[in-house]
């Protein structure tokens, strides 16, 4: 019996950790179960940073949070580690892989620190819509800005929108 029931529960959980690797997974973790080199790379990378939280995530997560292209399957797989926090009064979050590079990052800003273009099509483009307080500007491994992320509201509708600076539209959700 108790052989039956250890073959079960390793054939459960087989079947669930296969069925979960394109999952979009999010676990909220503790600094000590994040690896040390990634922990440093942050403190490193955001000397300022306070109120620090990690999480452990799926790359399927990284490419509907962060990337406008998506991820190849062998990366939507892979493990990451995303730590929210903030500078001063500014919201930011970092990703990072397993070897404590930092893959993405991306900040609150306001939407009068929205580039014209980005302004633009959102007036043109989604007539009654409007930003809400979720704009962000993300950035990719070398740091600058690769795009924003600009959530439209209009009623009950709501829209995610990633642009680059001249207003062209990523990705629409």
């Amino acid at each position: 019996m108790n052989n039956m029931l250890g073959t079960f529960s390793l054939l459960f959980f087989g079947i669930v950790s296969a069925a979960g690797q394109h999952d979009k997974i999010s676990i909220k973790s503790d600094e000590k179960e994040v690896p040390v080199r990634v922990v440093k790379s942050f403190k490193k990378d955001f000397v300022k940073a306070d109120n620090v939280d990690w999480n452990i995530i799926t790359g399927a997560v990284v490419s509907e949070e962060y990337s406008v292209g998506g991820f190849s399957s062998g990366l939507a797989r892979a493990t990451f580690y995303a730590v929210n926090f903030t500078e001063g009064e500014v919201k930011e979050a970092a990703i990072y892989d397993h070897y404590g590079k930092l893959v993405q990052s991306k900040w609150t800003i306001e939407e009068k620190a929205l580039p014209d273009g980005v302004r633009r099509t959102v007036q043109t483009d989604f007539p009654g819509f409007a930003p809400t307080k979720s704009v962000e500007a993300v950035t990719g491994k070398e740091r600058s800005v690769s795009h924003y992320r600009v959530e439209l509201k209009s009623g009950d509708l709501t829209k995610l929108v990633a642009l680059d600076a001249s207003g062209r539209i990523l990705k629409e959700k």
